[in-house]
């Protein structure tokens, strides 16, 4: 949920989702790449035992309607 209203709070469109090994995914997008900084910024200081943030840069071609919070993968 902190994930969703924070990347919604931003304006950002996408999904999370819970990895097999216990990790949480996302994939986020925005037209202003300081929106999605700001993002990565505050996912490091989020609630709960945070261990890292990893981005893994820019892939194209993504068009999301909002921020769903997807099924485990």
């Amino acid at each position: 949920m902190f994930v969703q209203e924070t990347a919604l709070t931003l304006g950002c469109k996408g999904e999370v989702w819970n990895s097999r090994d216990g990790a949480v995914e996302l994939v986020a997008e925005h037209d202003i790449e300081a929106i999605l900084n700001d993002l990565t910024l505050r996912l490091r200081g989020g609630p709960g035992r945070v261990e890292s943030v990893q981005d893994l840069g820019v892939v194209s071609g993504l068009s999301f309607e909002g921020f769903e919070i997807g099924p485990s993968r």
